[in-house]
């Protein structure tokens, strides 16, 4: 008959575990266990809202992403142009942007607006606001938070450089003035942009 084997001896004991010890070890390493998946799974957790993160990010700031709704703005201005003399701009837009805004409205001042929501090769935001027969009490209002800081002669208009707040929608702004328009080109994009289009808007007006 054969002999029952011997428990191994433990190295760190020098001798066999006792039955008591051989539970808290086999306790001890349950936990560990439990220990390293949760730890693992946080890690996969957080790589996952990294990620979701980065592709949202990426797919509100590529103004070419299935994520923004374009405006046929050229469309919008001819239906639009019926209610007024004035002519509306709606200039061609560099390579790499569109419009995601255009409509016409009458303010509660009286004063006739068309509007145009662009969005720049590089993400960025440009608004434009064409006031008809604007009075300057109109265009005190929509660069009330911003101050004056230059000016500049571009598309064969005058333009006022003004400056906002960096961090918001306002962050710089121009305006200009020709016949029965008042316009004001305000948002986030660099200076090249706004030239850019001040350069467009100038060239429909004064063509």
């Amino acid at each position: 008959m054969a002999k029952p084997a011997k428990p191994p001896v433990v190295a760190e004991l020098g001798r066999p575990e006792t039955p008591e010890e051989a539970s808290i070890r086999r306790d001890e390493a349950r936990r560990n266990r439990r220990a390293r998946q949760t730890t693992f799974n946080l890690v996969i957790a957080t790589l996952a809202s990294l990620v979701l993160a980065a592709f949202f990010g990426i797919l509100m700031s590529n103004p070419g992403s299935p994520g923004i709704d374009a405006v046929d703005y050229r469309a919008a201005a001819a239906d639009a142009q019926g209610d007024v003399e004035e002519p509306l701009v709606a200039p061609e837009l560099p390579e790499g942007w569109q419009a995601n805004r255009a409509e016409f409205e009458k303010a509660a001042d009286g004063v006739a607006v068309w509007r145009l929501g662009l969005l720049t090769a590089a993400g960025e935001f440009i608004g434009v606001k064409q006031g008809i027969d604007a009075n300057p009490t109109w265009l005190a209002a929509q660069v009330a938070d911003t101050s004056e800081t230059g000016s500049a002669s571009i598309g064969g208009l005058d333009w006022t450089l003004r400056e906002g707040d960096p961090e918001g929608n306002l962050a710089r702004a121009m305006t200009a003035e020709h016949q029965g328009s008042t316009v004001v080109l305000y948002g986030t994009a660099d200076d090249d942009e706004f030239t850019a289009l001040a350069d467009a808007v100038g060239g429909e007006l004064t063509e």
